[in-house]
């Protein structure tokens, strides 16, 4: 309110520097200083999404800030500290607190170390109990901030899981997040940085990766926290809970684990004498390139069948010979480590460009979008000066800065009965945009209100324009139709 939106755009461009620096610290302390650790805070500015959205403010990034803190403040040793970052991560992002038990597994796991492995004394441990009470005041303080104000369920953080609108945004297959994540991060990033993940499970498990007596305490969080949050999110939206949308920037909160890992992966490949950790990250980016023309037919659209077939193509080949060239040793493993970084890095920026490219409207990326600008479009270019609008989805205001939208502070109780009272106060010629997604609740608790006001736009009103897209996902389609009130209205 006091610096207006470009104040948001600081504050989350700041957050963003500051995950950035992070990332570098976190990747000095497992690989040493160096190139490779300096790599990390620009993977973390090459990730399109956590890019876009460094100039918004969403609680992704937010919570990306504080997961890294979290996980940068127990490898520096403060245990107690990073619960604190740990348990703000928990109210910015709710369902992150299913992944709780992970940081007091980590402070169990260090009482025992330091106890002679004994698991009683460990449990007895006070500094661990203190960290159970801090990891869980957040929550805590929320569900005790949330009972007298009486949370309708959308807000209700005891029913974060079990919301009944979720089903609104629709359910998709385990490995939907997984052709999602490379929207967010791009193939190549996403791909490195699982190579990173292996290693540094490898690593771990047998060795320290830089030059020191023994691996940073709680560095398998990283890991786990990464492989945590993806099957996290990956149930949640083929469950249909939390009112998950299956969207890329879900993803966001991961931009610092992932790229420390791909800073590692990157030292892996490069550094590669064998060739497999080449023919690794060969095989995940071609999948990664695939995965997602598999799960997203309207991606089809986008590109021309030439670039299409070539990239996909293009990329399992490349799987074959790497394979090949390392098997037979026909060339030295650096060259085609070199070779095969720099077709990446190149995969990398074109597909970063795409995505922050400026917008347009009438062909958004995402094609749920593109009726709606239709709509908006066709009534800019019709004669309804002095006409009211009315609309209830956000992005038909923005386009159409005077249409009037009236939210409460939740629609899914009174957002349909609120929209057939203004509905009912109007004057004739009012234009109403009714869209499928706000307009239509599946909730039971809605359904009437969105029969009902249907119901009412049909009998009052005549439908001047129909706009809708083509299947984004099956059997789904996003419709918008614009009404205009006759001038004897019927109720």
């Amino acid at each position: 309110h006091w610096f207006g939106f470009a104040g948001c755009r600081l504050f989350s461009a700041v957050q963003t520097a500051l995950i950035s620096l992070l990332t570098w610290r976190v990747a000095r302390r497992l690989i040493g200083p160096g190139i490779f650790a300096a790599s990390a805070a620009i993977f973390v500015w090459l990730q399109p999404l956590t890019f876009r959205l460094a100039l918004t403010t969403l609680t992704e990034t937010t919570g990306a800030l504080y997961m890294l803190l979290g996980l940068f403040l127990y490898l520096r040793g403060n245990r107690l500290a990073s619960c604190v970052a740990f348990s703000a991560l928990f109210i910015t992002r709710d369902e992150t607190m299913a992944l709780a038990p992970l940081v007091a597994l980590a402070l169990i796991l260090d009482a025992r170390k330091q106890n002679a492995g004994s698991l009683g004394k460990a449990l007895a441990t006070r500094w661990v109990w203190a960290g159970f009470v801090l990891l869980a005041s957040g929550p805590v303080l929320y569900v005790l901030a949330s009972i007298p104000v009486d949370l309708t369920p959308d807000g209700d953080p005891l029913q974060i899981f079990t919301r009944p609108y979720s089903a609104e945004y629709g359910t998709g297959p385990l490995y939907w997040m997984a052709a999602r994540w490379p929207e967010q991060a791009t193939p190549t990033i996403v791909a490195i940085g699982l190579v990173g993940l292996c290693l540094l499970v490898r690593s771990l498990w047998r060795r320290p990766l830089a030059d020191q007596p023994g691996p940073a305490s709680g560095a398998w969080l990283i890991p786990a926290w990464t492989i945590g949050y993806f099957t996290l999110h990956s149930v949640l939206f083929s469950r249909g809970l939390f009112a998950h949308g299956g969207e890329g920037r879900y993803m966001i909160p991961l931009t610092g684990p992932l790229a420390v890992q791909a800073a590692i992966g990157l030292r892996g490949v490069l550094t590669d004498r064998r060739g497999g950790v080449m023919l690794l990250f060969a095989a995940l980016l071609a999948t990664l390139i695939w995965l997602p023309f598999f799960v997203f037919p309207y991606l089809s659209t986008i590109l021309s069948p030439p670039l299409r077939y070539g990239l996909t193509l293009g990329s399992l080949g490349a799987v074959v010979l790497v394979g090949l060239l390392i098997a037979r040793k026909l060339v030295p493993p650096r060259v085609v480590a070199a070779v095969l970084t720099l077709a990446a890095a190149a995969l990398l920026l074109s597909q970063f460009q795409f995505y922050c490219r400026p917008l347009s409207l009438e062909n958004p990326v995402d094609p749920m979008d593109k009726p709606l600008a239709q709509a908006a479009k066709w009534v800019r270019q019709g004669d309804f000066h002095g006409r009211l609008l009315i609309t209830k989805h956000p992005l038909i205001r923005l386009l159409l800065p005077e249409a009037e939208l009236r939210l409460p502070e939740t629609r899914l109780e009174w957002s349909n009965l609120e929209a057939i009272g203004l509905w009912q106060q109007s004057p004739p010629g009012t234009i109403f945009f009714w869209d499928s997604k706000n307009c239509n609740w599946p909730d039971p608790k809605e359904q009437k209100s969105s029969r009902q006001l249907r119901e009412m736009l049909e009998a009052d009103a005549a439908v001047l324009a129909r706009f809708i897209t083509d299947d984004w996902q099956p059997g789904r389609k996003c419709e918008v139709i614009v009404f205009e009130k006759h001038t004897q209205a019927i109720h």
